[in-house]
């Protein structure tokens, strides 16, 4: 396994590819944001509470875990004031949590002219034990202007709420079908499109 013990910061990119376990036990750019942030790994073990690229991508390839507190949130552009990275969760990858109540949260929203970043979710399950209760992800702009697309690729299975903010939404397979357990709700708000594949629902 490769273990991250410490925070990580630097405008620098962080890219781990490996086919054994990758574990994050604190903050990610929260001092200084990173340029880029790339991990392939079998076992993506997420304890940070927070990942900040400045403009920069980034992309999950492997079995990603949400392993500490309330969760993880994601922002690809740190201060709002210019383009933001995309966000993308491979194909094949997965997204689930070690204990109940723990929220995704996705900012590639920005605050001038610049444009926010797309977002690609894959297969979300309960596959380390738990369903993750809250998905949020903010694509548009602070200011009227361009949003950015967000893709669901993959069946998404919830105990809490979906909340997306996009230009356009897609559920892009047959199998993108959203569950929402309880009395979790859905909100979509696309300035231009939702397209639903066929058999998705």
């Amino acid at each position: 396994a490769i273990t991250f013990g410490g925070t990580v910061n630097g405008a620098t990119n962080l890219n781990v590819s490996t086919s054994a376990i990758v574990n994050f036990t604190f903050n990610i750019g929260s001092t200084t944001p990173l340029t880029d942030f790339d991990v392939t790994a079998a076992t993506i073990n997420m304890g940070a509470g927070s990942i900040r690229t400045d403009g920069g991508t980034m992309s999950f390839t492997g079995a990603v875990v949400l392993t500490s507190g309330s969760g993880l949130s994601i922002y690809t552009e740190d201060g709002g004031n210019s383009a933001a990275g995309s966000v993308t969760f491979t194909p094949g990858s997965t997204l689930s949590a070690t204990a109940a109540n723990r929220n995704l949260t996705i900012q590639t929203r920005v605050g001038g002219a610049g444009l926010p970043g797309a977002v690609t979710v894959r297969d979300m399950n309960a596959s380390a034990g738990f369903n993750l209760n809250n998905l949020t992800v903010l694509a548009d702009n602070y200011v009227p202007g361009e949003s950015a697309n967000v893709t669901l690729s993959g069946p998404i299975t919830l105990t809490g709420n979906l909340d997306i903010d996009a230009r356009t939404v897609s559920f892009s397979g047959s199998t993108s079908d959203v569950t929402v357990l309880g009395a979790g709700t859905v909100n979509i708000d696309a300035t231009q499109n939702i397209v639903f594949a066929i058999g998705s629902s």
